[in-house]
């Protein structure tokens, strides 16, 4: 499952966001997450992620959990 349905959120709101938790969903990927470009924490605990490579850049980004993912070095 992906972070892809963002229709519930109004144009812009996204970005008002600061922190998101979506931990215990079984996503396998951070793209969807790209228009909360606001965001000072993600929780993404518990999860399916094999990599990083969807990882958007949050540039005010503070906080990052990962925990408990399929993260390979």
């Amino acid at each position: 499952t992906n972070v892809t349905d963002q229709s519930y959120i109004k144009d812009g709101a996204a970005s008002a966001v600061q922190e998101i938790d979506l931990s215990h969903n079984q996503l396998v990927s951070l793209a969807g997450l790209k228009p909360f470009d606001g965001l000072t924490q993600l929780i993404f605990d518990y999860n399916l992620l094999k990599n990083l490579n969807s990882l958007p850049e949050f540039k005010a980004l503070k906080v990052l959990s990962l925990s408990y993912n399929q993260i390979a070095d």
